[in-house]
């Protein structure tokens, strides 16, 4: 009996040992996100659109975000995002809740979706540091400026 008990007990404690390790690498993720994500920044903020995808390109050194290539559509209706609308993105260095937007440039609908439009958000050779990147935000406003 007394080896069971110390089985036991050592596969709860590597359960719990588990539990806290995927709890620490687990990053906050707020607005319309794809449901999984192969890599990503310490946050992300997408207000104003559903993201299906969205990819970092990071330099050939590795030391700052190159650029961005999200694949959007409309948060209500799952349609293409009207037209006129404006697409930023940026990244909060500083940890303020702050970011310098970009405006991205739109690309073809997505072949994958119908309904999704590429957009590419090219950032400085250095002006995102992959080190200090922390929260990526993306707004999506009509012509008017108002979140969609």
């Amino acid at each position: 009996m007394k080896r069971n008990k110390k089985r036991i007990m050592i596969a709860l404690l590597a359960i719990c040992a588990l539990a806290a390790g995927g709890a620490a690498f687990t990053a906050a993720i707020s607005g319309n996100l794809p449901a999984t994500a192969v890599a990503g920044f310490h946050q992300t903020t997408i207000s104003g659109a559903h993201a299906d995808s969205v990819l970092w390109d990071v330099t050939s050194d590795g030391q700052y975000v190159a650029d961005a290539k999200l694949v959007l559509s409309n948060q209500a209706d799952s349609a293409q995002l009207p037209a006129g609308s404006v697409v930023e993105a940026g990244f909060d260095t500083t940890g303020n809740g702050t970011a310098t937007l970009t405006t991205c440039t739109k690309g073809a609908v997505d072949g994958t979706d119908a309904n999704a439009t590429d957009y590419t958000c090219t950032f400085g050779a250095t002006t995102y540091p992959v080190n200090q990147a922390t929260v990526f935000n993306v707004s999506v406003t009509d012509s008017n400026g108002n979140i969609l």
